[in-house]
């Protein structure tokens, strides 16, 4: 949840002080009213680690590269058909 919310892992410790400052709520019971109050749902749809994440940021960027690639593959082949097409000087 917290990664849906952006939360900075480094600042957890900040707001983990409900020892010290009574008034504050435990971080999982933070979090959660947080969650609640952005999405309006208890918990998320769909729950994925990290390494879930991380691969499917580098399949999409894989993809997106063979798609680049196979664009500029096209765009050179038709590149070369119209200069062979294009009329340049008649031989005599």
């Amino acid at each position: 949840m917290a990664r849906e919310l952006g939360l900075n892992p480094k600042k957890f410790r900040e707001l983990a002080n409900h020892r010290q400052e009574p008034w504050k709520r435990p971080l999982p019971d933070f979090i959660a009213a947080l969650y609640v109050k952005r999405f309006g749902k208890p918990i998320p749809d769909v729950v994925k680690t990290i390494e879930e994440i991380a691969a499917e940021t580098l399949a999409k960027k894989r993809a997106k590269k063979a798609k680049k690639t196979i664009a500029s593959q096209q765009l050179n082949e038709q590149g070369s058909v119209t200069q062979s097409q294009a009329p340049g000087p008649t031989p005599k």
